[in-house]
């Protein structure tokens, strides 16, 4: 009777101890891949912000200086806090075209805004393939 209590107290601890385990491997993915999404949200929004500082310099500049771009098409690369920016405008009489494209370790994002020069209206699309 005794190792028969010995034995069931052994069995019983030991299924404790892997439960135990298994709760604190389980517990350790789960705040992985928290850690992991929201490192993700972070850079997702860092590239958003990136980009709309980008269009806003850019429509203000053209706003501020109505001799740039100049006719035809424009484009330049620079980093803004980290983010790889490329920009392009392609303007002619009717119509200024602003893309927008940022990249930040894996993470895209492009804004196209188009200026109706003869209707004076902005139209604005995001993430264009």
């Amino acid at each position: 009777m005794k190792n028969q209590k010995g034995s069931t107290l052994i069995v019983t601890t030991l299924i404790i101890a892997s439960i135990s385990v298994l709760l604190l491997v389980s517990l350790g993915i789960s705040s992985r891949n928290l850690a992991d999404t929201s490192r993700n949200l972070n850079e997702s929004q860092f590239v958003f912000y990136a980009v709309e500082g980008a269009m806003n310099e850019t429509l203000q500049r053209t706003i501020n200086n109505k001799d740039w771009p100049l006719e035809g098409e424009y484009t330049d690369s620079y980093m803004f806090d980290e983010v790889e920016i490329d920009r392009s405008i392609i303007t002619s009489p009717q119509e200024r075209i602003y893309e927008i494209t940022g990249h930040y370790r894996g993470v895209y994002r492009k804004l196209i805004v188009t200026d109706d020069l003869l209707n004076n209206t902005l139209t604005f699309e995001e993430n264009v393939p």
